[in-house]
């Protein structure tokens, strides 16, 4: 059994006498879980929930007002809330289902989000675009294979998203959370069929384990799994992409253990042309967060080393499958030189955005 220790998400804002925390889970589930409060809420409730219905249909009655929300549910996709229907709660929501997760990596980011350092999230994200605003140009390099990509930080075209810090009532977020993410809006089919996508020219290294997201069209988990295996060889070598607007114009593996990758993404791109696009850029900033070997979602914001940076290939629901796809060893410096985000080099002793901030995860399905 999981004892999820429910005075220990910090991610949650604060409580008034009535506030109950609310963990809802898949029937099937319901006796895994166990809730530890040490009195910071009136009650703690497991709620059963299998997607039939909204989320929302629950909320005044099984649900009580003044709740603190955590999902997790590995049988169905979690949809985000409007906002409109979230003035009396606070929602976190731990994506076990568009990747695939059991017990155990829930417990595991269960207990990395209990040491989130929520402060130094709020600080490095300050930094970030404190120093991108004041920058007229971006470059993404990789000192150990030489790519380098420039970044169009400054369109107009893009959207700042932005998974940090408390809550507050009305909020809604990823758990854990600690992301930067910048997409080309409006994410809309005839957009994406259009070029909606970041503005990037260059090369870039594909290093580290990826993640393999599904969007509610029928699939088989062994697919899934077979393509999320194949692009996992980047844990053993890289892969360099060539980018060219946005697009991925050719890619090719740097050694024989990730030719599986390279022949996965050829695929890919063969049966859906929009994978070879980049419709996501996401800075992941959480240094509690421990990778979880395996396609886990929840992997997204895994910032250890300085940060970390991530493409979006495909976006769901329009393509069948969303790949997060880490570049481990890449930093962001602007037209001076100087460190904005991720890895230093070797040699370095210290280290227009249009930014949401509405605690509202820009994932419809997770």
């Amino acid at each position: 059994m999981i004892i999820i220790e429910t005075d220990r998400i910090s991610a949650f804002g604060d409580t008034d006498p009535e506030s109950a925390f609310v963990l809802v889970t898949n029937q099937r589930l319901v006796n895994e879980f166990s809730l530890a409060s040490q009195g910071k809420y009136s009650r703690t409730l497991i709620i059963p929930y299998d997607g039939e219905k909204p989320l929302s249909s629950l909320f005044g009655a099984e649900i009580p007002p003044r709740s603190h929300i955590l999902t997790i549910l590995p049988d169905c996709l979690m949809h985000s809330i409007p906002r409109g229907l979230l003035s009396d709660y606070q929602i976190l929501i731990m994506a076990c289902r568009s990747g695939q997760i059991g017990l155990d990596g829930i417990a595991h980011f269960l207990k990395c989000g209990y040491s989130i350092d929520l402060q130094k999230q709020l600080d490095t994200a300050e930094e970030f675009f404190s120093k991108g605003q004041a920058s007229q140009s971006l470059l993404l390099l990789n000192q150990s294979t030489g790519s380098s990509c420039s970044f169009a930080h400054l369109s107009d075209d893009l959207e700042w998203h932005e998974q940090t810090g408390v809550l507050n009532w009305g909020d809604q977020q990823v758990y854990p959370a600690g992301e930067i993410a910048c997409f080309a809006v409006p994410l809309y089919i005839e957009d994406l069929d259009k070029g909606a996508l970041v503005g990037l020219n260059g090369t870039m290294t594909l290093s580290g384990q990826p993640i393999v997201q599904s969007g509610p069209p029928s699939f088989q988990i062994k697919d899934q799994l077979r393509i999320y295996n194949d692009l996992a060889t980047l844990k053993s070598a890289p892969l360099i992409l060539e980018i060219r607007d946005g697009t991925v114009v050719d890619h090719h593996a740097t050694a024989p253990e990730s030719l599986p990758a390279e022949q996965m993404l050829s695929c890919l791109f063969a049966v859906d042309s929009r994978y070879r696009n980049v419709y996501e850029i996401g800075f992941s900033i959480n240094e509690q967060v421990e990778l979880w070997d395996g396609n886990a979602a929840m992997n997204e914001v895994w910032g250890q080393g300085g940060g970390n940076i991530h493409l979006g290939l495909g976006m769901l629901p329009h393509t069948q499958y969303h790949l997060d796809m880490f570049c481990v060893g890449t930093r962001v410096e602007n037209e001076k030189g100087e460190h904005i985000f991720g890895i230093q080099a070797a040699a370095e002793a210290t280290s227009g955005l249009r930014r949401v901030k509405s605690a509202g995860c820009p994932c419809v399905q997770v």
